[in-house]
């Protein structure tokens, strides 16, 4: 069981480290943009909801409110995003995706599809897919989690 449990932190922290070293590889290859920025936008952009609010984005992205908030300030001061308050509750802030803000996450794909591209290039399709699979059921069982606390 000592060894599960290694084995359980080693891909913890590992999965922690190739995501702090692919966001900071991209950050150099992405201008006038951060990779955290443009995930955000990328995010914002595939959620359903007509109205997007603050506290929602944060839910979507798996992050807190405070973190979502910043990085919203961020693309706002950019003209990649603006808030508005919700016509449906005077607490809520939402966030709209700009003209401009479409723009960059288009132009900034291709970048961001080259990059994980070179990432996976030495994995097999089979492995990738058995890693797509571990990483769904770690997900629902942290979306569980939330569901219950």
């Amino acid at each position: 069981m000592a060894r599960r449990a290694n084995i359980e932190q080693y891909v913890f922290g590992t999965t922690s480290l190739i995501a702090n070293r692919m966001a900071a590889s991209i950050d150099v290859q992405l201008e006038g943009i951060t990779y955290k920025q443009w995930f955000f936008l990328m995010m914002i952009d595939r959620m359903d909801a007509l109205e997007k609010s603050v506290h929602d984005v944060a839910q979507f992205v798996g992050t807190t409110r405070q973190n979502a908030r910043k990085i919203i300030e961020q693309l706002e001061h950019k003209g990649y995003a603006e808030t508005s308050p919700s016509r449906f509750d005077a607490r809520a802030l939402n966030v709209k995706i700009t003209r401009s803000g479409k723009s960059r996450l288009a132009r900034s794909a291709p970048v961001v599809a080259a990059a994980t591209g070179a990432l996976f290039a030495e994995v097999s399709d089979a492995e990738l897919q058995a890693f797509a699979a571990t990483l769904g059921t770690l997900v629902s069982h942290l979306a569980a989690e939330d569901a219950e606390g």
